[in-house]
């Protein structure tokens, strides 16, 4: 007999540098990659949430001294994916918070997840925070 996997709502957190539990969201499950995140999404069916960044940044330590420096690189794929199989899913009303400091970003995720505006199924509830108030 196969053994049945047990899992508990999950929420989601979207992020290569903020720690969930800094900005209030203690017990969120902390993906820091756009693969991280779509393997979580492709295996899991209890999601309930998703809080989600746009840029990724290179951490770069030199003489003990670290900072985060932007790169080219975003969370555009599992914004993408996100976008997909909600509706695969055919999730209506799905809370999706944008907790980027990017006002491009964070409209740039918008329009993925809403198929630039045309979407009008009520598939996703988009919410910004953190910097990014559209």
């Amino acid at each position: 007999m196969p053994l049945r996997r047990v899992h508990t709502d999950m929420k989601l957190w979207v992020d290569d540098l903020r720690d969930p539990a800094a900005f209030g969201r203690p017990g969120w499950h902390w993906v820091k990659s756009n693969t991280e995140a779509i393997r979580v999404l492709d295996t899991r069916n209890d999601i309930e949430e998703i809080s989600l960044d746009w840029d990724i940044c290179h951490t770069l330590g030199v003489e003990g001294l670290v900072g985060a420096f932007a790169c080219t690189e975003t969370f555009e794929g599992v914004t993408r994916f996100i976008g997909i199989w909600a509706r695969m899913q055919e999730l209506a009303d799905f809370p999706i918070t944008i907790h980027t400091s990017s006002v491009v970003g964070a409209k740039t995720a918008e329009d993925i997840l809403t198929m630039n505006g045309d979407d009008d199924s009520g598939t996703f509830i988009i919410t910004h925070k953190y910097g990014a108030k559209l």
